[in-house]
């Protein structure tokens, strides 16, 4: 059975027709501050990203935002987890009991203690990223399909007519080449738009993971368990010279986002995200706030 929405507080309703939400079970303890913990999907299923596969987690949920009539009813298996989130329960699950740094959320994960530090990044990419701020934006474009219409400008060039020519084609920003920053969307958009919304994305081309909560080898301890162990293809990596490190990966199914979503939380992920119209940090140029440069440690073609 779903939960009930008016019986949680800071519900974020989504477009597929589920919903994140603070989950009362942390909120008891004082925990999910920011409601990004509880997510339902559309079939009704629900799972708290920091505590999955815990059934006294889910009845303690249940008991308050349930639809049955009574509180604690057995709870209704949800549909079996694709393969992949399956992995990353059980990973979750037994990293909990082993020794390790402590994650923001007091849970412990064994794959930060494979740190993967920015100079490391670079060494074992691929290929060598160009050296050449300009070369490395265009190494990010090339990433992209030639007919993709990508976005790229500062966070407000969207929604006037001048912004128009912030949206082109893989190829044509090639062709031009030099292109417009500070930012970047992981997106292709339908042709001829002038908003940067995701109803106008037409596809996600890439996930975008960032863990600013973690420090750079331990966010880099999280894309490569990422791309090693859950064969997620890792495409690039951007040093956003910020707190973050920036793991460009090819798209999963839709399926496989939606309830990833719900467990990255977990490893201090910026859950916006996940939103495919969400701009990105484009290596080779200049942070507005401090004038440092982003630069493009990993490159895989």
């Amino acid at each position: 059975m779903p939960l009930d929405p008016s019986k949680l507080q800071m519900v974020k309703l989504i477009g597929d027709g589920g919903f994140i939400a603070r989950c009362p079970a942390c909120a008891a303890g004082g925990g999910d501050s920011k409601g990004v913990h509880l997510r339902q999907f559309p079939d009704g299923a629900f799972a708290c990203a920091a505590h999955p596969g815990d059934g006294p987690h889910r009845r303690a949920v249940y008991s308050v935002a349930g639809t049955g009539k009574a509180a604690g009813i057995p709870l209704p298996a949800s549909k079996p987890a694709v393969p992949f989130v399956r992995f990353v329960r059980r990973v979750i699950s037994e990293s909990n009991r082993l020794p390790g740094p402590v994650l923001p959320d007091g849970r412990r994960a064994t794959i930060l203690r494979h740190l993967w530090p920015p100079e490391a990044i670079r060494k074992e990419s691929p290929v060598q990223p160009p050296t050449n701020p300009m070369a490395q934006a265009l190494a990010v474009v090339r990433l992209f399909r030639p007919r993709d219409v990508v976005w790229m400008g500062s966070h407000y060039d969207s929604g006037k007519e001048k912004h128009a020519q912030n949206f082109r084609t893989a190829a044509a920003w090639i062709q031009a080449g030099r292109i417009p920053g500070p930012r970047i969307c992981p997106a292709a958009f339908v042709p001829g738009v002038k908003v940067r919304a995701r109803r106008t994305v037409r596809v996600r081309r890439f996930l975008v993971f960032e863990a600013d909560e973690l420090t750079k080898p331990e966010q880099g301890a999280v894309l490569r368990w990422l791309k090693d162990l859950c064969r997620l293809r890792l495409r690039a990596v951007v040093d956003t010279a910020g707190r973050s490190l920036h793991g460009w990966f090819d798209a999963p199914p839709e399926s496989e986002i939606e309830r990833l979503r719900a467990l990255a939380v977990r490893f201090g992920t910026d859950p916006a995200l996940f939103n495919p119209a969400q701009p990105c940090r484009l290596p080779g140029w200049p942070r507005e706030d401090t004038g440092a440069m982003p630069s493009l440690l990993y490159l895989c073609p």
